[in-house]
């Protein structure tokens, strides 16, 4: 309505997808076409490079003074050249992160042993008891209020979204 221009930069874990910035209707459209593209490839792809660094690095270079972006993640990574990246980025735009996050970073799981994946490499998470169901809660609502005081420092807004809610009842106004 207010006829802003909409752009796209897209980290898939393995190369960045970038969508210039347009102000019609029908781009709107192509992006939300490409998101869904995107999304289904890299369930079907292993991601190699993770370099999510790079990517930031380019946005910072591509995004032009007093924009609005919106980085989307699970925010799994406690770099410190990611975060100094993204507070970069905050310095002269409006940064909004919205945290992904699974149920499973809530709740524990129920007692019992669970195979696990992650970077091609299995693991065997035993779950058993009340302290590790206390240590399991703590390190998930730890690694938000990180996240959070992040952005309290460096004036980003934060948002969280949880997978298993519907995302209309989440996306209040920010």
């Amino acid at each position: 309505a207010n006829r802003d221009r909409l752009g796209l930069m897209i980290y898939d874990g393995n190369k960045t997808h970038i969508f210039k910035p347009q102000r019609d209707y029908e781009n709107l459209l192509i992006l939300l076409k490409k998101i869904e593209q995107i999304s289904r490839n890299c369930l079907n792809e292993t991601q190699e490079n993770q370099n999510i660094i790079k990517s930031l690095q380019l946005s910072s270079k591509r995004i032009g003074r007093k924009s609005i972006v919106f980085v989307i993640s699970s925010f799994d990574f406690p770099n410190d050249d990611i975060k100094r990246e993204i507070s970069a980025l905050s310095f002269n735009n409006d940064v909004y992160l919205l945290n992904i996050y699974d149920a499973l970073e809530d709740i524990a799981p129920p007692k019992g042993e669970y195979l696990a994946q992650y970077q091609s490499k299995n693991q065997l998470l035993i779950s058993s008891g009340k302290n590790f169901e206390q240590n399991y809660q703590a390190y998930f609502v730890n690694k938000r209020l990180l996240l959070k005081d992040f952005c309290i420092k460096f004036n980003c807004k934060y948002r969280q979204i949880r997978t298993d809610l519907p995302i209309y009842k989440q996306l209040r106004p920010l």
